[in-house]
């Protein structure tokens, strides 16, 4: 069932259809937001992480192992092979010749995370913290290429 996924749903599950069709034609007409409540926690200093692996289904058991472990996660991304080429700024941590799994781990978890990466036969080839991606100019793992432009084949 299609749904919308985003910031949280790794934690907090995807939201389907059958919730989103109650909101997603209100043209904001429902009503004003007067206040909010926010739940509050400690700041998480993420280990924005590169795992490489030789297949897809590697790539993909290992990503599904972790969340599976529950693993303290807030990105898990599978990104295929042929991606690579437009993720320029990580040529050669990103190779167009393996699958990835992009994530952001907390730091008590990268541990776990790197022995289920072993296990599904692949290795970390990045893992920095937000300041040492900053200063070693490379984009998070959170976000897309987009400040290259894609090399579109005719």
């Amino acid at each position: 069932m299609p749904g919308g996924g985003g910031i949280g749903s790794l934690r907090h599950g995807v939201r389907h259809n059958a919730d989103i069709q109650m909101v997603q034609h209100a043209y904001g007409t429902n009503s004003h937001i007067t206040a909010l409540d926010f739940r509050q926690r400690p700041a998480t200093d993420w280990r924005h992480v590169i795992a490489l692996f030789d297949g897809c289904d590697a790539t993909l058991r290992a990503a599904l192992s972790a969340h599976a472990a529950g693993l303290d996660c807030y990105l898990l991304s599978v990104v295929e092979r042929r991606f690579a080429r437009f993720h320029r700024r990580l040529e050669g941590i990103f190779p167009p010749d393996r699958d990835a799994v992009f994530a952001m781990v907390a730091p008590d978890a990268m541990a776990d995370f790197t022995a289920l990466v072993a296990l599904a036969g692949g290795r970390i080839a990045l893992d920095k913290s937000l300041t040492q991606i900053t200063a070693a100019n490379l984009p998070p793992p959170l976000r897309a290429p987009a400040d290259t432009t894609p090399p579109f084949s005719p």
